[in-house]
């Protein structure tokens, strides 16, 4: 699932904002290269081990009298050709042109991955104009559903080419008539058309020219009144198979292979060279006596130096402080590319497309059944433009806005799975003080009446915590039956909540609220009503 992090930095006031984003580990830094990290700190060590505790063991004056050994090392020449080696890869790495491949490439990822984002359908707009040029039950309502379902299932035929958790949850046509978006009739009708283009071109077009060919019968029969109804409905039609086409072209035209090829090339060769240019080098010392080098004890002595150029400047500090550093950046540098390269994958940052394909099922079908509401008077009165319509109130904790998939987890079973809710713990209750007038209201006995009236004319300010099951993800001729929503539609829109009969301290507020609204000034008892999505202020 997508990671939201930018409410946790909604104000530079705080010391070190992006520093406390280093605490989460879920689509993180840390989590993309740990192994890589370990395996290269692994390799630096046995190397270091090797050339510390077996090419510089140093053999006595006494074996080389004997002449057992020669020099002043057990492994001479195999010592030296391996400072020659660290050397010329601590010299000549520098010549990969690293940030440039890296930059590009990354640049170029990044705006393909938002690219592909953008290019997602929603059913939204349909479904609204849909219950607009086409209200009414009976036929109407057949049509609507129709309609954003077979959308809704070209939206799905696209993404299982895309997209492996959603072409693991529907392998075949079979499992998608299970869970209700298609019928048999219309399963068999797809696999007819595909024996015919042999299965070599895909067929996401053809429930949305059903969608087409229905709407042209309900434009005939009188159903849709104008043209330019059936004209904007079709044209919506059109983009959402836009957008399906070119959905699949982004997972058929990738980056071209060898672009890949060269940047992980560069990357894993700057690092395999870096295993060996950031040793600490303990050299043999020679000191020149005329056409000839003499070796000598240490670089103490005057005029020494050592035949395979390593800089003796360089201490010693066992960790490779830098070279650690370095690999984090342009690891982690290479594995934003990994992981945004295929934005329909399984990673932490990848697109939540199960989520996105159940939720616009289910608010699709949701629109289209027609929810109408009453015209009632407004709000503000006879009042022109209100006088004031920010809460005076203060709200602690603060508790920052929630994204829709943050706690909502998508089970894979297509038969009886269900959207959950995640549990995060006891969450406490949010404690208000409400103010008005610069004075504290809503205290003592009354504090209790507020609460009730508060759950049934406000869900913003705290979410109600009954635990309610959430629907199965089932056949969706069931979904816009549903009772109470569900935890994926609460989570997205936010619906009122709405009493049920066994609400019993429901009529008992309503009675008191009517008894405190004869005695309130009635423009202050209208602003107090609008301002109920944040904080219900009443004065006692």
């Amino acid at each position: 699932m997508t990671v939201s992090y930018a409410k946790h930095v909604h104000t530079v006031s705080k010391v070190g904002n992006f520093l406390r984003l280093l605490k989460i580990w879920r689509g993180s830094l840390f989590k993309s290269i740990w192994r890589d990290l370990i395996s290269y700190l692994c390799l630096y060590t046995i190397i270091s081990l090797l050339y510390r505790y077996v090419l510089c063991i140093k053999i006595s004056e006494a074996e080389g009298k004997l002449g057992k050994l020669e020099g002043n090392y057990a492994y001479e020449e195999p010592k030296k050709y391996f400072e020659y080696a660290c050397v010329y890869c601590g010299r000549f790495s520098e010549k990969i042109p690293l940030s440039f491949l890296l930059g590009f490439y990354v640049s170029l990822v990044m705006t393909r991955w938002w690219n592909q984002f953008q290019v997602l359908s929603w059913p939204d707009e349909l479904a609204m104009n849909l219950c607009s040029y086409l209200p009414g039950q009976g036929k109407p309502r057949e049509i609507r559903r129709a309609v954003v379902r077979w959308i809704c299932l070209a939206n799905v035929l696209a993404l299982r080419m895309v997209s492996h958790k959603v072409k693991k949850l529907f392998p075949n046509y079979q499992k998608i008539v299970d869970f209700g978006l298609m019928t048999p009739n219309e399963m068999k009708k797809l696999e007819d058309k595909e024996k015919k283009v042999e299965e070599k071109h895909n067929l996401v077009w053809y429930p949305i020219l059903w969608a087409q060919n229905l709407l042209g019968d309900a434009r005939r029969e009188g159903l849709l009144k104008a043209d330019l109804y059936h004209v904007q409905l079709i044209n919506q039609c059109n983009k959402v198979a836009s957008n399906n086409t070119q959905l699949i072209c982004y997972g058929w035209i990738n980056i071209p292979l060898v672009y890949t090829q060269v940047v992980t090339i560069a990357v894993y060769a700057y690092f395999l060279a870096s295993l060996f240019g950031g040793q600490f080098l303990s050299p043999q010392w020679y000191k020149r006596a005329g056409n000839v080098y003499v070796k000598v004890s240490s670089s103490s002595v005057v005029d020494s130096v050592n035949l395979v150029g390593y800089d003796s400047d360089i201490k010693d500090i066992y960790v490779p402080v830098f070279n650690i550093l370095e690999f984090i950046f342009y690891m982690g540098w290479l594995q934003v590319a990994v992981t945004l390269i295929n934005p329909f994958g399984e990673d932490d940052d990848d697109f939540d497309v199960n989520y996105m394909w159940n939720r616009n099922v289910q608010i699709a079908l949701l629109i289209v059944d027609e929810d109408s509401v009453e015209l009632e008077p407004c709000p503000f009165g006879e009042r022109s433009v209100p006088s004031h319509l920010l809460p005076c109130s203060s709200v602690e904790p603060d508790y920052p806005p929630e994204m829709p998939t943050e706690d909502v987890k998508i089970s894979t079973s297509v038969f009886g799975g269900s959207l959950k809710q995640r549990k995060t713990g006891n969450k406490p209750r949010r404690k208000s003080v409400s103010v008005i007038e610069g004075r504290t209201s809503l205290t003592g006995s009354t504090g209790s009446i507020v609460e009730k009236v508060r759950k049934s004319f406000s869900t913003s300010v705290s979410r109600r915590e009954s635990n309610f099951s959430g629907t199965a993800l089932g056949p969706l001729h069931n979904i816009p039956e549903l009772g109470p929503y569900t935890d994926l539609e609460r989570s997205y829109s936010m619906p009122p909540y709405v009493p049920t009969e066994g609400d019993d301290h429901l009529a008992e507020a309503r009675t008191k609220l009517e008894a405190i609204k004869e005695n309130t000034d009635s423009k202050r008892f209208s602003q107090m009503e609008e301002n109920s999505n944040t904080e219900l202020l009443i004065q006692t």
